[in-house]
Formats: structure tokens, sequence, C-alpha cells
């Protein structure tokens, strides 16, 4: 671990205690400086807003990731901050501000997590963090804390590439050139090869019957985004941050504008499809959480 990446998750441990408290540590800091196990939990029950619900135990254990087991008690875990946030069973949206945030409507939407479609004729297929359902609306969400921040996205596997390795002719037909098109691009933080067999995965599952109640669909990235102070955090921390997280957007930008054939695809299969970025604050703000959760949440705001 540099220097860079210890200053901030310390800056992410200092909200958290701030926020949920102090707990113990699987390695205390006395004992080494730099190691990464003094910002993981010793229990996944500390690194949670509220108890999770063994329905949902179920489905992230079914998940390829293994999360349960080790990854999800990362104050850092996308994992653990995608349950905090979409909570048990439900995510209720408030009536208000909804107008600004158009990949929401006002309602409770039943939640899924660690929710697998297919991609490819052969392969894993693709995770989704989490599937939110309303009646005759979906929103798929794929969920980033640091990802962006220490990771650089992986380009296409071959198959991508093969109109033989695709489900559906009509998709090989679409998808291949947008894939072309994503890889000369020059990504260097969005993670467009995963939001894009997310696309082909639901695109399969509406073509397939797979979500047959489905109208309208969106693909969420919510996206942790850094803060403008910190008391850890140098300033040349805060400006590099601050500029990360614009060119996260930025390429978010490209991949949508790219993607625009895959939406006339979907048309096709009578779903109107979109493309959307929200920072997890926002999606926050639409929530409706108990008292005693909203301090909580203050961890993926600060």
């Amino acid at each position: 671990m540099n220097a860079f990446a210890y200053r901030l998750l310390s800056h992410i441990k200092l909200v958290f205690e701030e926020s949920c408290g102090v707990v113990p540590y699987e390695r205390e800091n006395a004992e080494t400086a730099m190691s990464a196990r003094q910002f993981y939990t010793r229990k996944l029950a500390d690194n949670l807003i509220r108890p999770m619900k063994e329905q949902h135990r179920n489905e992230f254990a079914r998940g390829s990731g293994e999360e349960l087991k080790d990854k999800m008690r990362a104050l850092r875990s996308s994992s653990a901050m995608t349950f905090n946030v979409l909570g048990n069973e439900t995510f209720t949206v408030r009536e208000r501000h909804v107008s600004q945030e158009y990949a929401f409507l006002p309602g409770s939407y039943r939640v899924a997590y660690e929710y697998q479609l297919p991609t490819l004729r052969r392969g894993a297929p693709a995770n989704l963090d989490a599937l939110l359902t309303n009646g005759n609306r979906a929103i798929a969400c794929e969920m980033k804390f640091l990802e962006w921040v220490f990771g650089a996205p992986k380009p296409f596997r071959d198959a991508y590439h093969g109109r033989e390795a695709y489900r559906h002719d009509e998709a090989a037909g679409t998808f291949m050139p947008v894939a072309k098109q994503l890889e000369a691009r020059g990504f260097v933080r969005y993670d467009y090869a995963q939001m894009f067999k997310h696309a082909l995965a639901l695109y399969n599952a509406c073509a397939e019957g797979g979500l047959p109640d489905v109208t309208m669909l969106t693909l969420l990235n919510v996206v942790w985004e850094p803060p403008r102070h910190s008391a850890i955090l140098t300033g040349d921390d805060l400006d590099w941050l601050a500029e990360a997280s614009a060119q996260e957007r930025r390429e978010f930008e490209w991949f949508a504008e790219e993607m625009q054939p895959v939406g006339e695809l979907f048309e096709r299969t009578g779903v109107g499809f979109s493309i959307a970025y929200m920072p997890v604050s926002h999606v926050i703000a639409l929530g409706r959480y108990p008292i005693e959760e909203q301090g909580k949440l203050r961890r993926y705001i600060e």
C-alpha cells in the first residue's frame, strides 16, 4: 500500500468511526502501519448498518465474488455499500426531489442482490450488484466505491468480438461494433467492459423473457465521490481525486454515447432502455431510512 492509499483509507475509516462508532478491526494500527487489514472489521455485522436478512445472505453467497467470506468486511467494500444503501427487501424512494433523478420514480422497489444473467453462449454470467423492480420498471445497479480510484478498466475478452459467441444474432450485430468503438476510446478509469456485459445480459433477459413485466429498464452506475475537505487527505490528494472523479464522469459520457445503438435494439423487444450515472449521495438523499440509519450513511457522503 502506498502513502496515498493509506491516507485515503484512513479518511474513510475516520468518517466511518464518526458515523458508526469505533469497532474492532482485523488488525490494529499499531501492529503494522501500512497493513490494509486495519481497514477490515473483524465481524461483518460491524460493517453493515442493519442486520442482513437470510434471503440476501443467500444472494451474496451465490455471487461469484465470495463477498461474505472476506471482502464485505472491508470499509471500502462496494458490496457492503450496496446493501447499506439499498437495504433489506425494498428500497423506498421518497416523493420529493425525484423529478431530478430520472432513474427513479417514487415508490418501493423490490431488491435482489448479486443478480445473475447470462451474457454469451458460454462462460460465467454477469453479476448485477443489485436489481431493483417496481411494477414495469427495473433498475440494474452497478455500485462503485474505490474501484475507479485504484483500478484500471479491463479490456474485452476475444469472445465479445466473435459473432458465434453471442446468444442472439441481432445482439451480435449491434454489440460487436459498439465493443470495437469502446475499445478505440482509450478508457483509463471507467469500467466500460463490465457495463457493456451488464447491458448485454439485460438484453438477453428481455429477449428471452427473463424480465417479463419490465418495459422501462435503466442500467445505473452508483458511484462514491471524493470529499471536498478532509482532516487526513492533503490538498494535492483532494485535487487528484477531484480530477480522477471528473475523468470517471467524462468516460461515462463516452460510454453512454457509444451505447446509443444498444438502446435502439432494446426498443425492438418493447423495452425502453437508458444508462445513467448517479453519486451514491444522491441515491441516499432519495431513500427513506429510519433515523438511526441516516447518520450511519454519512460514511458514504463525507
